[in-house]
């Protein structure tokens, strides 16, 4: 990653004013040897190519399931996207993965203010935030310069879950902005920390100590059945969400 790509993924996650810690770096990510196992690290994000082969990015969204891809000889149109696993009736986020495309985010013909945007939205699905319904919010699903930044009512709903500590699992919070899961707000029950790759010629010595420390770090179990949610960005700024229970099809949304 280089480091304006590691600039943008910080202040994405300062933009939502929440008191997320800077992204720590991550030499590798672990799935497990076997299914229905939760990722370590938990909250992932990383610029990725047109076949998202970042080793961190799980196999679902690799190759040829990458939403970057050219599928059936068609360039594809997205530029983000937040994949999100949340436990099935408790509505508590497992574990995300945040790719944005390089090819838009090396783009000198795009506004350095909607490269940001397009970090900081998809941080925002890996918060659990729902697409808002009207204009005037990040989370709005046609996005434009003309909203680069969350809104006052996003932040307070950002607030009312994570800050200054992330509230107890029965707590409710805004269905206006959450993904809803059973009547419950889909979102992290901790304060979460994001991790992304190293930037490109970062110290050796500190990229070999986070190597060695990354080897010893297990996947553990999932603590039960998940919903798998991709939420994803296109050029135009229309937004499809595609989701599935784990083991089973995935089901497309109409483009909004």
């Amino acid at each position: 990653m280089s480091a304006v790509h590691a600039a943008r993924a910080g202040q994405a996650l300062q933009s939502w004013r929440i008191g997320l810690s800077a992204p720590s770096r991550a030499t590798s990510r672990s799935f497990g040897t076997w299914t229905h196992m939760a990722y370590e690290p938990m909250n992932y994000m990383t610029v990725t190519d047109d076949a998202c082969s970042d080793p961190g990015v799980p196999a679902d969204l690799a190759g040829p399931n990458c939403p970057f891809a050219i599928q059936g000889g068609v360039p594809s149109e997205i530029i983000g996207v937040c994949q999100v696993r949340e436990y099935r009736g408790s509505a508590e986020i497992a574990d995300t993965t945040l790719l944005v495309r390089a090819s838009y985010q090396d783009d000198p013909g795009i506004s350095a203010a909607l490269k940001q945007a397009i970090w900081t939205h998809e941080v925002g699905h890996c918060l659990g935030m729902q697409h808002a319904s009207q204009a005037g919010n990040l989370m709005y699903p046609y996005l434009s310069l003309a909203t680069t930044e969350p809104s006052p009512g996003e932040l307070q709903a950002a607030n009312a879950a994570y800050f200054p500590v992330a509230q107890a699992p029965d707590t409710a919070i805004g269905a206006e902005y959450y993904l809803q899961e059973s009547g419950a707000s889909v979102r992290q029950f901790q304060i979460p920390s994001f991790h992304t790759p190293p930037v490109t010629g970062s110290n050796p010595a500190s990229t070999r100590a986070l190597a060695e420390a990354h080897q010893e770090l297990l996947s553990r179990p999932l603590n039960g059945e998940v919903t798998i949610i991709n939420q994803m960005i296109r050029r135009d700024g229309r937004e499809q969400t595609v989701v599935r229970i784990e083991g089973g099809p995935f089901e497309q949304s109409p483009l909004l």
